[in-house]
């Protein structure tokens, strides 16, 4: 039994088998019961409904549990007294009744100490360590889940030692010693896939993630968690995936992400109201009411943290009532009702102390201190503080000296305020006094000032008209340069001219060439641009060729994604109808509490099968007679295996129509002679398929081999653990009635070769591929069905033949589809054929039935090797 650790406020992880699953489970074990005896075995199906039935109906699992305990009692089954004693203890821990569980678990644990039942020993130390988490005694808890650990590991129980580690690793987190936590899930994690247990893996990722929530590495955190998620979806662990969608939502939260985090929290709490789970809605509650206050909707937030409180209250959940009591006095902050404030944490410390809650209490003072703050009470919210900080730092160790002095000073500022008022008016006189003597000065100071800047205007002037001067001197000069330059210029013009007329001569001569130049650049010029014309017409057909060649990849691009997404579709709608293929064959527990030395081996060739295997329990007294002739009534089972038309989707179509047929005509209609109901199926598969119409082409049907195994109520039912061993009970029969559409049954013989029968066969054949040694005192009775299929050209109204034939205790007796004999495969690539299965079977029949189907699966498995299985494979084989 596993049970995960909570986040954010303590949010919880729990996981059930899917709601579908379950209730085929409740159907079949009820129907089992119907038929079954009082014995252990009775009492067995009594318990296991009462588990069935511990969360969804706690009536019911308590009168199941209540029904078998005298029954133990009458038959003075110890063991199954403890069982019984821990059922009633498990329904009232749901019920949150933890002091009348400790009783009945305590009563289970003398007995199981009585008997030296180490396994239900280890259960009941298990069940004590839950019932202390949930008083919040941790030690007392991790001090029992230690003892259970223990024990499984000296029974080397792999899984019970991962659960146990799951546990340990939950105590160490609540009691936030974070390290060991994480130690502890990562052991159990390596268990976990080891043995490739999904629900633990499922677990295991949860809390590993937590503790990366925990060290605020929210990517890590988010990683682990979808990982759980997944494997959830994978497993069906409905309400797993519940409290997956509440840790991702709590780390959406934690980034700020508000509308993220809503979105997981309604879709958890959808799931958890449906399936009734109150613990989680209130946690659930909690978590969207700190969402909406982040978000300043204080309405809202109020509205459901009243609506956790009271669901709380209502559970008595102790833990999780500290974050509630808190919630609300934050609302009331936000509102500035300090009051209000002030009583709400209050509860909540003097809860959060009682249950030696730190976190809860640490959250407290911190409320307290923004109120005491607001209400400039800073001598209380210092005293606070301080015990804010002793709390935080033995939890975290962590250093907080800083506030601690901003407080102490802020108390020890409104202290000398008034000390402080009184220097400033004592400095404001003084500065009056001074104002008059600063004056004067600045009057003086005024004058002097404004004799020095006369002083410099009268030096500004002479400098003035210095600069006059020194202007008209310059002028002057520059007359006399310009009469120089003339006389220089007019010499020079002379010189130039005769440089012009050189310079001339030389521009005509340039202007020739530069012409002859031109002329040759025109000409190579338009060879280049008609270059250049072709060259841009080819780069045009070019580039429309590469846009053809591109719209033709895009095009294709295209039709492989459409393809891709309808080959996605079609496979996930095959997938899909697989789990309908499924849910319709009847559980293999049904089959093995009813027959319990049996096997089943189904292998379909694709997703979906054109196989399956049907089954039922009847009991003739009350439902109606097999053989009107027969003298007295009987119970028994009816079994079939059944190979439709076609394999794949065609043969699942076939085979849904089979079962529904199969169900109506036996279970429903009561008809449990095998011809007869051959010859109901053969009637309606052709007016399902309309095949009596005119001018309708299809010729669909199945092989079937129907078989019914029946038992007088006075005699025990076929169990390899039956307690009557006395000679008589050894040597009564069992009869056997059956009835073949192309398909036999093949029986074993335990040791006895006086059966009369046309169809025996014990061949001896060298060349047999199986290195099994053959059973000398067995022998292969072959009863071959009728040749013709249900269906098809089979007329309307055939009469199927019945057989009928007395069984001793240990007989076996098989029937099978065509799949397994026609598998081609070995060194030749050959089918594997009827004649080597009889060799194997009888090498084979004195193993126990679920050996013998390891052997018939691997053998098969070897002989196809790496050649394709080319038809679906069900095989039924039973040992009376």
């Amino acid at each position: 039994m596993l049970k995960s650790v909570l986040i954010f406020f303590i949010l919880g992880l729990s996981f059930t088998i899917s709601e579908a699953q379950n209730l085929t489970v409740v159907d079949s074990l009820e129907k089992l019961l119907l038929v079954m005896k009082e014995d252990t075995n009775r009492v067995k199906v009594l318990n296991n409904l009462s588990w069935e039935y511990r969360k969804s109906n706690s009536e019911k699992a308590l009168g199941y549990a209540n029904k078998a305990l005298p029954l133990a009692e009458k038959f003075n089954w110890e063991k199954g007294k403890a069982t019984c004693f821990s059922r009633i203890g498990l329904i009232n821990y749901w019920q949150n009744k933890l002091d009348i569980a400790n009783e009945y678990y305590s009563m289970s644990l003398k007995i199981n100490k009585k008997i030296n039942n180490k396994s239900g020993i280890a259960e009941n130390y298990i069940h004590f360590s839950y019932i202390y988490e949930d008083k919040g005694n941790y030690a007392k808890a991790l001090e029992y889940n230690d003892e259970a650990l223990k024990i499984y590991q000296e029974l080397n129980e792999k899984n019970e030692i991962a659960s146990c580690l799951v546990s340990s690793g939950n105590l160490n987190l609540y009691q936030q010693n974070y390290p060991s936590a994480l130690e502890n899930y990562l052991n159990s994690l390596t268990i976990f896939e080891e043995q490739k247990n999904v629900h633990g893996l499922a677990i295991s990722y949860n809390n590993i993630g937590l503790i990366y929530r925990y060290q605020s590495n929210y990517e890590k955190a988010l990683e682990y968690f979808f990982k759980g998620l997944k494997t959830k979806e994978e497993g069906k662990i409905t309400q797993g995936i519940s409290d997956s969608y509440t840790n991702i939502g709590a780390i959406y939260v934690n980034e700020k992400k508000y509308d993220l985090g809503l979105e997981y929290f309604f879709k958890a709490l959808e799931l958890d109201t449906k399936n009734n789970l109150k613990k989680n809605m209130a946690k659930l509650y909690g978590n969207i009411a700190v969402v909406y206050r982040n978000q300043e909707k204080y309405e809202l937030a109020l509205e459901y943290n009243i609506k956790a409180l009271k669901l709380k209250e209502e559970l008595n959940d102790k833990n999780s009532l500290v974050s509630s009591y808190n919630n609300i006095a934050a609302y009331y902050f936000s509102q500035q009702q300090y009051e209000q404030t002030i009583e709400y944490h209050q509860k909540g410390l003097k809860l959060a102390k009682e249950l030696n809650d730190k976190k809860g209490m640490q959250n407290s003072y911190e409320g307290f201190i923004n109120v005491y703050d607001k209400q400039n009470n800073h001598q209380k919210a210092l005293e606070y503080y301080k015990l804010y900080s002793q709390i935080k730092d033995s939890i975290y160790s962590l250093a907080t000296n800083q506030q601690l002095s901003e407080m102490q000073t802020k108390y020890e500022t409104e202290k000398k305020e008034k000390e402080i008022r009184v220097l400033i008016q004592e400095t404001e006189i003084q500065g009056l006094r001074l104002g008059t003597q600063q004056s004067e000065l600045a009057k003086q100071q005024l004058e002097a000032e404004t004799k020095e800047k006369e002083i410099i205007l009268l030096n500004k002037n002479r400098e003035i008209q210095q600069m006059v001067v020194d202007k008209q001197e310059s002028e002057l000069n520059y007359q006399i340069m310009e009469t120089k330059n003339k006389t220089t210029e007019v010499a020079l013009l002379s010189k130039d001219n005769k440089i012009q007329q050189t310079e001339l001569s030389r521009q005509k001569m340039l202007r020739n060439s530069i012409g002859a130049s031109l002329g040759l650049m025109l000409v190579l010029a338009f060879v280049i641009y008609r270059g250049y014309l072709r060259k841009q017409q080819a780069n045009q057909e070019l580039e429309l060729k590469n846009k053809k060649i591109e719209t033709a990849h895009n095009i294709i691009e295209q039709n492989r994604d459409e393809i891709a997404q309808k080959n996605k579709d079609i496979t996930d709608s095959i997938n899909y109808a697989k789990k309908i293929q499924q849910a319709m064959l009847p559980p293999l527990d049904l089959i093995n509490q009813a027959l319990p030395d049996s096997f089943v081996l189904f292998k379909p060739k694709d997703i979906v099968s054109g196989d399956f295997y049907w089954f039922s329990p009847f009991f003739t007294q009350n439902l109606g007679s097999i053989d009107a002739n027969q003298p007295f009534s009987e119970s028994g089972v009816i079994f079939a295996a059944c190979d439709c038309t076609g394999h794949g989707v065609p043969g699942a179509f076939m085979s849904m129509i089979g079962n529904a047929q199969l169900n109506h005509i036996i279970v429903e209609k009561g008809i449990y002679n095998p011809a007869q109901a051959l010859t109901h199926l053969n009637r309606n598969i052709k007016n399902s398929l309309k095949q009596s119409s005119d001018g309708v082409k299809s010729r669909d049907g199945m092989d079937i081999a129907l078989t019914s195994l029946q038992w007088n109520n006075n005699q025990p039912k076929p169990d390899t653990k039956s307690e009557f061993t006395n000679q008589k009970q050894l040597n009564s029969t069992i009869k056997l009635q059956f009835s073949g559409a192309y398909r036999p049954i093949w029986i074993i013989k335990n040791g006895s070769t006086d059966i009369q029968s046309s169809f025996i066969h014990n061949k001896d054949e060298s060349s047999s591929p199986n290195t099994f040694s053959k059973n000398p005192s067995s022998q292969i009775i072959e009863i071959q069905g009728d040749k013709t299929s249900i269906g098809g050209f089979t007329e309307d109204e055939y009469k199927f033949t019945n057989h009928e034939i007395e069984l001793q205790k240990g007989d076996c007796f098989y029937i099978f589809t065509d799949g397994y004999v026609d598998q081609f495969g070995g060194e030749k690539n050959k089918k594997y054929k009827s004649s080597r299965l009889k060799e194997l079977l009888l090498s084979i029949c004195h193993l126990p039935m679920e050996e013998q189907k390891s052997i018939l699966d691997s053998t098969i498995e070897n002989w196809k090797g790496h050649f394709e299985q080319i038809d679906d494979i069900c095989m039924i084989g039973v040992r009376v």
